[in-house]
Formats: C-alpha cells, structure tokens, sequence
C-alpha cells in the first residue's frame, strides 16, 4: 500500500480505514482452522519529514552548454557513483522543502527516504461463520 501511493505520505499523524473487504485463515476456539472476512481494517500511522539542502561536484559530468537558454548546462550523462550517500557538515537542515526556491543552472537531484511509524491503533471489524476467533493469531 505505501510503495503503490494507496496511502497519505504527508508528513503528520493519519488513520488509514480499509473496507475492501479480506479473507483469512484462523484458528477458532475450538482448535479447527477456519476462513473468516475482515470487512474493515483501521490503522493510525506517522510521517516524519526531516530535509536537508545541500551540494556535490561529479568527477565524471557530460553535456551541452544551451546558448539558445542563457548558457544552460544539460547534462546528458552523470555518474552517481561519487554520489553521497550520507549528508556532511556542509548540508543545511530545511523545514519545509516545499517552500526552497532554487533558480540554478545545471542539474538537480533529489533523494527521499520515508521514516514510518506505526501507530497502536489497530482495528478490525471481522465476520464469520464459526467460533470466535483468536485475536491476534498466535504462532503455530
């Protein structure tokens, strides 16, 4: 669900509410496994955004000068391989990336990496059509 966007990747406290509706396979009070649907799962997630705002020159940078758009640098090969991993002392902690107005000439490039976590809020409205179920299901 993250990885395909299904989810709010805004930064901030979110409760997700899923009602498309799952079958699974439990273990009932009485010991027999049994299907049963999860017509509606509930989830409280958050989203912590930390930027930083920074600069690096490629070893190996390959391009043409644009003379029709004032001298402007096109890159039409990088190597990332000199790429930094890590931020350095010389990177510059941002609040808010949506607000960086940047009118520089040449290539800009752009990491994400989304920090999660999840919340303790956990519910699920659950059918079905023998014993109750135990919830959480415990290992085998």
């Amino acid at each position: 669900m993250w990885n395909a966007g299904e989810v709010n990747r805004d930064p901030g406290d979110h409760i997700e509410t899923l009602s498309d509706g799952w079958t699974f396979l439990y273990e009932g009070n009485d010991g027999r496994e049994q299907w049963g649907i999860i017509e509606e799962l509930s989830f409280q997630y958050l989203v912590r955004q930390q930027a930083w705002l920074g600069q690096y020159r490629p070893q190996d940078c390959r391009g043409l000068i644009d003379h029709l758009e004032g001298e402007i640098f096109v890159p039409s090969y990088i190597s990332f391989e000199d790429l930094p991993i890590k931020r350095d002392e010389s990177c510059v902690a941002i609040s808010d990336p949506e607000r960086v107005i940047l009118d520089a000439k040449g290539l800009f490039i752009t990491a994400e990496n989304f920090n999660v976590d999840a919340g303790t809020y956990l519910s699920a409205t659950v059918s079905d059509e023998g014993p109750v179920a135990k919830w959480p299901l415990a290992p085998a």
